[in-house]
């Protein structure tokens, strides 16, 4: 647990989950791990977030935190456990915030929680059974990346997804 005055979660040099306090004391056990597992999710894109990062490149940025919600979702389903807890924990973190801090100065990096939302029900439709994910009104299909491996470049969020 880390000491920051903001609700937090992070993956710090791909071995070390960083929580805040006030996030332990704001979300519930299971937002806690769904949250946890979306941050599992950067370990499979790690090197293209921070090449994302490096450039700058805000729209890749939002395309990969979008994966990591499929990657958590993915993970949640399979653990039995409901994968609308991370958008859940998601709004919550993010009015905690706004209210106490107003917006993020790197918040244009992240999809707007609408745009979260409307991929999140997509992901439940295919882990239901539809095996086309869209985002950003595009479509991708496939394999999810390995640990360390660079994703193949398809559509808008760059990966594919196997159907579950």
């Amino acid at each position: 647990m880390i000491d920051l005055p903001q609700a937090a979660l992070a993956l710090h040099a791909r071995a070390l989950l960083l929580i805040s306090a006030p996030a332990v004391a704001l979300l519930n056990a299971t937002e806690l791990q769904a949250m946890a597992a979306h941050e599992i999710g950067h370990e499979y894109v790690w090197i293209e977030w921070n090449r994302a990062r490096q450039r700058a490149d805000r729209e890749r940025l939002k395309e990969l935190e979008l994966i990591c919600d499929a990657i958590a979702a993915v993970i949640l389903r399979q653990l039995g456990m409901d994968p609308s807890k991370l958008i859940e924990g998601v709004e919550k973190v993010t009015r905690f915030n706004r209210e106490r801090f107003g917006s993020a100065t790197h918040e244009n990096s992240y999809p707007t929680l609408g745009e979260r939302r409307a991929f999140a029900r997509e992901i439940d439709r295919w882990l239901r059974g539809s095996y086309h994910l869209t985002a950003y009104g595009r479509v991708a299909t496939g394999t999810l990346p390995k640990r360390g491996c660079r994703p193949r470049r398809i559509g808008r969020i760059g990966v594919t997804i196997p159907p579950p």
